[in-house]
């Protein structure tokens, strides 16, 4: 009898101790998924937006029951929208301004601006000079700097744009203007796609988002990589930016962290933009 008993008594801790482990491996998967599910809205700057939509579609298949909306607008309605709420995130690609308060900065990348022509052009690097000088009107023809005779078309973007920002004022200078006759375009792929169909054309963008429609000419005899931008010889970099309103809390900052991972900084962000300074 008391063998009978010893041997119920050790299969009800048995089923106790089976139970009680089915019960923790739930539990911790129901947190896990509380911890990472809902929604997320990231907008702002279209030179970060492949980075924010590769950044969402690597973040949401590592964790189905995420959402992540990724929009391009540009860099201040990014500003704009994670400082009145409408953004959980907003992207830039130039600084917060002294009167853009109330918002954390998270640097997620490094980016060069090239300063692009079409490919038929002959020329295929400028000086730094040369590109104030024809960026603000001051050279108008393509024989001035050892091209074809014929005007130059200066094709920039908007006034949302924070690759125009960056080029007023780290480039031609904040009391410089640009030509009258210059092309505003809402994005990067509209003045990419400005400057391949137009022989004559000039215009500055992501250097991440050149391709064979466009020739980056160099500066100064250099041309943008990680090696260039590091040792700052190619002079036209800035950092790319992701803000919230106060520290990222949540979703949001697990986004962010995902982003700023070795990982995804090696696997991703190396190829299509530059690694953070060190």
């Amino acid at each position: 009898m008391k063998k009978t008993l010893f041997v119920i008594a050790l299969a009800v801790t048995a089923v106790l101790a089976i139970a009680a482990a089915g019960c923790t491996k739930t539990v911790t998967k129901t947190v896990t998924k509380m911890e990472a599910s809902g929604s997320l809205h990231v907008g702002g700057s279209t030179t970060v937006l492949p980075l924010a939509q590769a950044a969402a579609e690597e973040f949401m298949a590592k964790n189905p029951g995420v959402k992540v909306d990724v929009q391009g607008t540009g860099s201040s309605q990014g500003i704009t929208g994670a400082t009145d709420g409408t953004l959980d995130i907003g992207t830039s690609s130039r600084d917060l301004k002294p009167e853009e308060t109330g918002l954390t900065d998270y640097k997620v990348a490094v980016d060069a601006v090239a300063i692009v022509v079409h490919p038929s052009n002959k020329v295929s690097k400028l000086t730094s000079q040369q590109v104030i000088d024809i960026l603000s009107g001051k050279i108008t023809n393509w024989k001035d700097v050892g091209g074809s005779s014929a005007k130059i078309q200066v094709v920039g973007r908007d006034e949302a744009s924070g690759t125009r920002d960056y080029v007023q004022t780290t480039i031609i200078g904040k009391t410089a203007k640009f030509p009258a006759d210059a092309l505003a375009m809402p994005g990067t792929g509209q003045l990419k796609a400005a400057v391949a169909q137009t022989p004559d054309a000039i215009g500055y963008m992501s250097a991440a988002q050149v391709d064979i429609t466009v020739k980056a000419v160099k500066i100064d005899g250099v041309a943008p990589s990680q090696t260039t931008v590091d040792n700052q010889t190619y002079k036209y970099w800035r950092y790319l930016h992701m803000l919230t309103k106060g520290s990222a809390k949540g979703l949001a900052k697990l986004y962010i962290d995902f982003i700023m991972t070795p990982e995804f900084q090696k696997n991703t962000v190396s190829k299509e933009f530059y690694l953070i300074k060190k």
